[in-house]
C-alpha cells in the first residue's frame, strides 16, 4: 500500500487481492474502487474469471460489467458458460452493456459451439435484450428465432454467421 499525504492509498494489486476476502463488505469496497479506476484493470479482472473460487469470479464479472471495456467482451463470452449461474448472469449483463461490441464475439462463439445449451441460454438473454436496440432487429431476430427453434444446435450457427456478416458490414 502506498501512502500519500498521510493517507494509505490502495494499489491495484492490493485492490484485486481484496476481491478474495471472506468479508463481503471488503470485497464490495474493493470492487467499487476498481470500477472507478476502470479500463486499466480490465486485464487483471479478465484473469480472475479463470480462478477456482466462485466468489472472486463473480466479483470480476460484476466489475467488468460495470467498467464496460470492449476489450473484455471475449472473456465475458467465455464466462457465459461458467459453472456459477451468478457469473453467467453478470457476464451476460456485461455483454448487454457493451451492445454491438459484445455481439461480435458472442456470434462467433455461437458459430463455434452451438451445441452448448448453457451458451445458447446465456446468449438468448443477451440477444433478446439487444434485438430492439440500435436498429438490430433485422440482424438479430433470425438468431433469436434460431435459439428458440426445435433444433437450435443446427440452426444457430448459420443464423449467427449471417448476423455477424451483417453486423460487420455496418461498421
Amino acid at each position: 500500500m502506498k501512502v500519500e499525504t498521510g493517507r494509505p492509498v490502495a494499489t491495484a494489486s492490493h485492490l484485486v487481492d481484496r476481491l478474495y476476502d471472506d468479508d463481503g463488505m471488503v470485497r464490495a469496497k474493493a470492487r467499487e474502487t476498481i470500477i472507478k479506476l476502470g479500463k486499466p484493470l480490465t486485464p487483471r479482472l479478465i484473469a480472475l474469471l479463470s480462478e477456482p473460487g466462485d466468489q472472486v469470479r463473480w466479483e470480476a464479472a460484476k466489475a467488468l460489467a460495470e467498467i464496460a471495456d470492449p476489450a473484455a467482451a471475449p472473456a465475458l463470452v467465455g464466462a457465459l458458460v461458467d459453472r456459477s449461474f451468478g457469473v453467467r448472469w453478470l457476464a451476460a449483463t456485461g455483454l448487454i452493456v457493451l451492445g454491438r461490441d459484445g455481439l461480435i464475439p458472442l456470434l462467433r462463439a455461437l458459430m463455434a459451439d452451438s451445441s452448448s445449451v448453457i451458451l445458447r441460454h446465456s446468449a438468448h438473454r443477451v440477444i433478446f435484450d439487444l434485438v430492439g436496440r440500435e436498429q438490430l432487429v433485422p440482424i438479430l431476430a433470425p438468431v433469436l428465432e434460431a435459439l428458440e427453434s426445435a433444433e437450435p444446435a443446427v440452426s444457430v450457427p448459420l443464423a449467427a454467421h449471417t448476423a455477424l456478416e451483417q453486423l460487420l458490414a455496418l461498421k
